[in-house]
Order: C-alpha cells, then structure tokens, then sequence
C-alpha cells in the first residue's frame, strides 16, 4: 500500500470518528435512554445513544470546573467480567509520557478495529482538552517497516519502557484482559472486538466506574 492510500485511509477513519462525536454532542441531552451503574466509588449515570446501527455508552466525569464526556462502544455491564490488573490507575502515577504502541498486521486481522480499541482509552489519557490525565502520548508499531519509516513512526516495544516514560501494548491474544509486564501495560483482546472491550474495560477504571 502506497502512503498517499494510508494517509486517506486514516483521513477517513477520523473522518468517522468526528461524525460519531459530533453525533453525540447533538444527542447527548436526548438519550435514547439511561442507566445508572453502581461501582465502589458510586453511582455513575450511562447515556445510552442509538446511532443507526452502532450503540454508544456515553458518561461524563466532573474535576473542579471541567467536564470530561466520553462515549465507548460497550457498557460497563458488557464489559463487567474482563479481568483488569489491580490498582491499574497506580501505572500511570509519576509518569511524564506514554507510549500507545500495536502490531503491524493486527489492522489487517481485525478490520482497524485495534486502532479504534486504543482510540478509547487514549482519549482518556492523551494531553489535550479531552484528556483527563492530560499525559504527553505518541503512536507506535512494534516492527518498523518501510511505511513507518516514510510516516516516522516510532518502533515502541514493551522492552522500551521504563519507569517515566510507560508503554502501553495494544495485541491480540487468546483472552481479554488488561494486565501488566513491568512498565509495560498490555491490553489483550482474542479479536478486534475483544481488543476494543479491553480498551473499554481499562478505560472505565481510568475514569473511576471500576
């Protein structure tokens, strides 16, 4: 594939992404309908959105005078029973950055759906005016090829992280499930479907529903 073809290609996909937001922003204020989810931490109110065929779980946390709003693709009692590492929110502490890293020929395996799977989460993480935790975050790809050379990105392993700068492993595996290697933060899904449960499910535990 020429790099012109993976530029559209990923033009389009944040293309789709900015068409569901925009989607959500309109609706959010009129949901199909709600559900209330009882954690540890309290009651947390689910906005459920039918948006033609794709079913969204929107929540929103408060911090100070912010208001962070999130929609996944699966709710929290979807997602209930995927094991996630114990006081997962303790990788992230003292952190100055991180690395959201995948498999070259996982895109191709599940459809992009890995690549929608680390969006989730990201969003959550990810320095900008939707991120919460508000840490300095970059792509990568486990193997560098041709392509990512061309595009400049950078070959990010598990074996790059270190105690300041965290990587997290977006991978198919034979399970769902989110757990740690050292530094390294693996999000493990058995298809592209389970990898975006995954990603749902630490997702959620970033923002306190688990």
């Amino acid at each position: 594939m020429k790099r012109n073809s993976m530029v559209i290609g990923g033009v389009i996909i944040v293309f789709l992404i900015a068409l569901i937001i925009l989607a959500v922003t309109r609706v959010a204020t009129d949901p199909t309908d709600v559900m209330i989810w009882k954690s540890p931490n309290g009651e947390h109110k689910i906005d459920i959105l039918e948006l033609g065929d794709v079913t969204l779980y929107t929540t929103a946390v408060t911090v100070g005078s912010e208001r962070f709003v999130y929609s996944f693709r699966y709710s929290p009692e979807e997602i209930n029973d995927i094991l996630i590492v114990q006081d997962v929110r303790e990788f992230f502490k003292d952190r100055t950055g991180l690395y959201i890293t995948r498999d070259v020929e996982a895109g191709n395996i599940t459809g992009n759906l890995d690549f929608l799977a680390l969006l989730e989460f990201k969003r959550v993480l990810e320095q900008s005016k939707t991120g919460l935790y508000n840490f300095p975050t970059a792509l990568g790809l486990t193997t560098e090829t041709e392509k990512s050379l061309l595009l400049e990105i950078p070959t990010v392993t598990c074996d790059d992280a270190d105690s300041k700068v965290g990587v997290i492993y977006v991978k198919l595996g034979e399970t769902n499930q989110v757990y740690r290697e050292g530094d390294c933060l693996i999000v493990e899904g058995d298809s592209g479907d389970g990898l975006v449960m995954s990603a749902d499910k630490l997702s959620y535990t970033l923002l306190g529903l688990f």
